[in-house]
């Protein structure tokens, strides 16, 4: 047991600090719904057994956001996701939940100070008002009468067909959204929410010749998004103007092995409102590919397949971001709008993250890494490190970009 990570301070509020962290490291716990953040499952003992690693870093989080206050509650957050996610663990979703976890780690260890939070507060009252009134007669601690029941009741309905009538309008704006790009496709006009097949004056566009018992969800177009998706390169950069299909392309690409539990893919844009529109197209997408596929919204946007792989999309916008991408390996990395980085750091960086997947017996699971990115015209390093003196098209020598430096750089 590490004792160092222990302040002085705390040895003040509490002398047997000690004994309560060795206490800690051996407490086992039942498995509820979901294993607590900090523990393993032991399926010898049917119980979850904590892990030391983590529970030392909840503590050194604690000493240095709410005793020193050198790190924030959400860069503690992430500091604990990395550590979590390697160890393929539950992360920690929100500040808010990361600031639970440091309070009960204080309980836990005797040097909590904090003055009752509102639900201690709210329930101390309520006991006392139950005392008050039973010391009347009375069952309850407060004036409930059939009518303030009867009323309480309709207002929780109303709250949760609000809910219901919100989760439609959300489903209505997906539908509309993907109504309007198929639209776009056959080049149709007027509303495309009006827009059915049987009309007479439909469009008539070319299409894939398929077999009648198969349901395409995607097929590339001819051109640049079928070369793209079909190269066989290490990294490839898929330029051009707006519209021209690259960002549809770089959410299929990474399914060409979501069918294996050892791929974990990631895409990556400048801002987390930019993701959005790749969200909403993944998550119609990756649906129709596998019905179990599960979304998580938060910290940050994840899709967890059937076969145990993961899509995960994240931002990369300050240079601090990067060192969120420290410690994880990615066997597919793709960069959509690479151009609106404002420099090749952050790309260099991330792609040193890309490393092979090996299973329990050393083996590749037969997944390829690769690097995808797209672009439109207008920024110069990237004109510099893909397209001057090359011919478009062409293979390149991988030795002729820049090699990405290391966290110690």
């Amino acid at each position: 047991m590490d004792t160092s990570i222990l302040l002085e301070e705390w040895y003040d509020v509490n002398k047997d600090i000690e004994k309560n962290y060795a206490d800690v490291l051996a407490a086992e716990s039942p498995k509820r719904k979901h294993i607590p953040i900090g523990y393993t499952w032991d399926g010898v003992s049917k119980f979850c057994v904590p892990d030391p690693e983590i529970v030392h870093k909840i503590v050194e989080l604690l000493a240095e956001t709410k005793w020193k206050g050198t790190r924030s509650l959400r860069d503690a957050q992430d500091q604990l996701n990395v550590l979590a996610e390697s160890k393929g663990l539950t992360p920690v979703l929100s500040a808010g939940g990361m600031s639970n976890i440091l309070k009960r780690m204080e309980k836990k260890l005797g040097i909590y100070k904090g003055t009752a939070d509102s639900a201690d507060r709210l329930k101390e009252h309520r006991a006392k008002r139950l005392l008050e009134r039973k010391a009347e007669g009375r069952k309850r601690p407060y004036n409930r009468t059939r009518a303030n029941d009867k009323i309480a009741n309709e207002r929780k309905k109303l709250t949760e067909k609000n809910l219901a009538l919100q989760k439609l309008k959300e489903k209505e704006k997906r539908l509309k959204a993907s109504a309007a790009r198929y639209a776009k496709k056959l080049k149709l006009k007027g509303d495309p929410t009006k827009y059915k097949a049987s009309d007479e004056n439909k469009t008539q566009v070319d299409t894939v010749s398929v077999p009648k018992e198969r349901e395409v969800a995607f097929a590339p177009n001819p051109g640049p998004q079928t070369d793209f998706l079909a190269s066989d390169e290490d990294i490839v950069l898929y330029g051009g103007a707006a519209g021209g299909g690259k960002s549809y392309a770089m959410v299929v690409d990474p399914l060409r092995y979501a069918h294996l539990k050892n791929h974990r893919a990631v895409i990556v844009r400048k801002t987390m409102p930019e993701l959005k529109e790749l969200v909403d197209v993944a998550r119609e997408l990756y649906e129709l590919y596998d019905p179990k596929c599960k979304f998580v919204g938060n910290p940050t946007p994840i899709f967890k397949f059937s076969s145990g792989a993961e899509i995960m999309f994240r931002f990369l916008d300050r240079r601090e971001d990067m060192f969120k991408f420290q410690g994880i390996a990615y066997t597919y990395i793709g960069f959509d709008e690479l151009s609106q980085q404002q420099t090749a750091e952050g790309f260099n960086y991330v792609r040193s993250r890309l490393r092979s997947a090996t299973t329990t017996d050393g083996s590749t699971d037969g997944i390829r890494c690769y690097i995808r990115a797209t672009a439109n015209p207008g920024s110069l390093w990237v004109y510099e490190m893909f397209i001057k003196d090359r011919v478009p098209n062409k293979r390149s020598s991988s030795q002729e970009l820049r090699s990405p430096p290391t966290l110690q750089q």
